[in-house]
């Protein structure tokens, strides 16, 4: 009777450690069947990153390449005064840096010249590498004009002309402005009857 008990007991903890063998392998094969599951979704995912940054890459450059570089208008005619002459490229840079008394850096400028039979008007202007930069080489050339005893200029007075900040200013008969629009810097000296014509139609034309 005893090794009748015995024998029972030795199969049950036999059947028992069967039973647990084969859960454990059940659980690590769900276990190994889920991890697959989760590596491929991950692989989908970043699959799926890959090509979106490389689409967005795509859509940035040919943003870049059809954007049209901003070029400052000059009409042929603002009010009645004609342009006749218009000048750009490293020409007007020379000439740029003549008007500052230096060097300026500048990386694009023009000068138009407009005339009629009694008046004319100049527009200077030069694109600097940033909006701070362009605001720097306005203060600097300022205080130049203000400290130097030399100067033709006088009578400063700060405008609002718009909601555009100016500087006015006056000398060898005319009326100068120089103001920011952007990085770009203008200078424009014209008479008095003519001076805010030509502003008006610069500001609506940039």
């Amino acid at each position: 009777m005893l090794h009748s008990f015995r024998s029972r007991s030795s199969a049950t903890r036999l059947a028992r450690a069967r039973a647990g063998h084969h859960s454990g392998c059940c659980v690590g094969r769900g276990f190994s069947g889920l991890s697959k599951q989760v590596k491929a979704q991950a692989f989908k995912l970043k699959s799926c990153h890959r090509h979106l940054l490389f689409w967005l890459l795509i859509a940035i450059l040919a943003s870049s390449c059809t954007r049209v570089p901003f070029v400052p208008r000059f009409d042929p005619q603002i009010g009645d005064l004609k342009r006749v002459k218009l000048i750009e490229g490293e020409e007007a840079i020379e000439e740029i840096n003549r008007l500052h008394g230096t060097t300026i850096h500048a990386l694009r400028g023009f000068i138009a010249h407009y005339e009629n039979a009694r008046k004319r008007a100049v527009i200077w202007v030069s694109e600097a590498e940033s909006e701070d930069m362009a605001q720097e080489q306005i203060e600097v050339m300022l205080r130049k004009m203000k400290g130097s005893p030399r100067s033709p200029f006088g009578h400063y007075r700060d405008l609002d002309r718009n909601g555009l900040p100016v500087i006015a200013f006056e000398g060898l008969r005319q009326v100068h402005y120089v103001f920011r629009i952007g990085e770009w810097v203008y200078w424009m000296d014209a008479d008095a009857e003519h001076i805010d014509t030509i502003l008006d139609h610069l500001q609506k034309a940039d």
